[in-house]
């Protein structure tokens, strides 16, 4: 199973008709189309006019999507609510130019903007593609970022360096430790 079929099963039971949800990186549409045939209102995301077009057709028939051409990390600019859920895919689009990718300082900009709109308990789902340029640093640089917030699941299709990885993050506390009192 790839990683973006995974992460649709692991969504959709969390999705109702109120969800509002977020798609930080359209690409052609796929996640955009998940969560509007399962959400409320869905916000989508991409620099590329050729994404948004391409998601666009994809999308004939539903009404419940507004597609934002911007960096994702100016996502706060545009999103004024709380929402229930995210994704963002990292890489490429599919079936275009190579060299036109997300980066790291961009990327985890949009991750940190868009967690502090999640509501308590929603979920953040972060596919980290391997295989172009620079993403070794993008990857290296959000594990860096993941390891203060609660990751209830990982996925990887094959165990390999440059295979893509899905991570799956709950908003929720984070535990306050609380070290004793020396006397």
């Amino acid at each position: 199973m790839n990683i973006n079929t995974y992460a649709h099963k692991y969504l959709k039971p969390l999705l109702t008709n109120e969800t509002v949800a977020l798609d930080l990186t359209c690409g052609n549409g796929l996640d955009t189309l998940f969560l509007a045939q399962n959400s409320k209102k869905v916000y989508a995301f991409d620099i590329q006019e050729r994404a948004i077009e391409n998601a666009k057709k994809r999308l004939t028939g539903l009404d419940n999507v507004t597609f934002i051409k911007d960096d994702h990390a100016r996502v706060d600019l545009y999103v004024k609510e709380e929402i229930d859920v995210a994704m963002m895919n990292l890489g490429y689009l599919p079936h275009s130019d190579h060299k036109i990718t997300t980066k790291a300082s961009s990327s985890l900009q949009a991750f940190l903007k868009t967690y502090a709109l999640l509501k308590d308990g929603g979920y953040f789902s972060l596919a980290l593609y391997l295989g172009h340029e620079g993403a070794l640093y993008e990857y290296h640089a959000f594990l860096k970022e993941l390891a203060g917030y609660l990751i209830i699941d990982h996925y990887q299709n094959k165990r390999t360096l440059l295979e893509p990885q899905l991570y799956i993050i709950k908003k929720a506390d984070r535990p306050q430790i609380h070290y004793p009192q020396k006397v």
